[in-house]
């Protein structure tokens, strides 16, 4: 089976990232988020079958692969890193779904930590005190190296890249920083503290900004019709 083969994503190489991103505390516990990653498993089968060749990169969920695409499994946000830098060397469109982890545990410990005082205990009586470091920023990494790849032959390949933005205050102003700060070509945002646009919600209700100022507002529609509006978007920017 042919998928997408006319399709206006047809040539287009583009990887999506999904998910959230797991940050080891011990060998059991883990610093994570509610992503349920089916925004960007969402976006992963629509660009399949507008013909993309479609990298997911994702994060632990409970959603199996969409056929026709490569998935790429990671766990923690240094693992998704290298995966996205490895993945948009030749791609035309990078969206970043992924709820991706801002710190990390410092030192992860190499046994399961135990409640209460000695032994390896690490509850002194008064609480737990845990030291976090900051993980990279993978779009805001990639920022300046947008439009700078080189395709077959010589010809200049830009990247598009498109950032989701998960708020639950401040959404418009917060939105604005993120697109300006990080060179996005769209962002998408979403009060995550609604009951209709949430982690693992079927529905989302976001507004969508673009770098010329212009603030869309969609309606709530289930994540897989979501997922075309996004790409119809995308592919306006492809062919600017």
């Amino acid at each position: 089976m042919v998928l997408g083969r006319d399709g206006d994503l047809a040539g287009r190489y583009v990887v999506v990232t999904a998910g959230g991103t797991r940050e080891p505390i011990d060998p059991v516990r883990y610093i994570g988020n509610r992503s349920s990653g089916k925004m960007g498993y969402a976006l992963a089968t629509e660009a399949r079958d507008r013909g993309a060749t479609v990298v997911l990169i994702s994060g632990p969920v409970a959603l199996e692969a969409p056929y026709g695409v490569e998935l790429r499994t990671v766990e923690t946000t240094m693992q998704m890193r290298d995966a996205v830098h490895n993945a948009v060397a030749a791609a035309d469109v990078l969206v970043m779904s992924a709820a991706v982890a801002d710190f990390r545990a410092a030192a992860p410990a190499a046994q399961k930590l135990k409640k209460g005082r000695g032994g390896g205990g690490f509850d002194d009586g008064d609480g737990f005190s845990l030291r976090l470091e900051r993980n990279p920023d993978i779009l805001e990494e990639l920022a300046n190296t947008s439009g700078q790849q080189t395709g077959n032959g010589g010809s200049r390949r830009y990247l598009v890249r498109v950032g989701f933005a998960a708020e639950t205050n401040d959404l418009i102003a917060n939105a604005r920083a993120k697109l300006a700060g990080k060179h996005l070509g769209l962002l998408v945002a979403n009060d995550v503290s609604r009951l209709d646009s949430g982690f693992g919600t079927e529905t989302n209700k976001v507004l969508i900004f673009h770098t010329n100022g212009t603030m869309e507002d969609l309606p709530v529609m289930p994540k897989t019709e979501l997922a075309a509006a996004i790409w119809d978007r995308v592919v306006s920017l492809l062919h600017m």
